[in-house]
């Protein structure tokens, strides 16, 4: 069975595509940011989950991840335009500091390479 995406669908898709290649994110990190979104919101950055309680293209909930990304970037999950979520999205995967107070199972983790970043994207946040 294939999968249809409409025309905002691929727009969507390949901005998340442009966004991190031009950061110096490889084909494959930029495919699993976008089949990590396609998972969570079938690339319709409207749709909430959850109850609706997530937001945008990465299911986002307000607390705790949400109001501490806000309180070090200035942009709100539950807000923010795809420019905003994708910048939010960078800032989560190379800054790391929202881990310690959030998941403080886990001890605070400097990544030293992109693929270790976007690997800690499932091991830590999609449970």
């Amino acid at each position: 069975m294939a999968i249809l995406y409409d025309a905002d669908q691929i727009a969507v898709a390949k901005q998340i595509h442009d966004f991190f290649k031009s950061r110096g994110y490889s084909e494959i990190h930029c495919a699993a940011l976008n089949g990590n979104s396609t998972g969570e919101d079938s690339l319709v950055p409207s749709l909430r989950g959850d109850r609706k309680e997530a937001f945008n293209l990465w299911q986002w909930h307000w607390k705790p991840r949400g109001l501490y990304a806000f309180q070090h970037t200035g942009i709100d999950v539950r807000t923010a335009d795809l420019d905003d979520t994708l910048k939010l999205m960078l800032w989560e995967l190379e800054d790391q500091s929202f881990q310690a107070p959030i998941i403080n199972t886990q001890p605070r983790i400097k990544y030293h390479s992109r693929l270790k970043a976007a690997f800690s994207m499932d091991r830590l946040h999609e449970k």
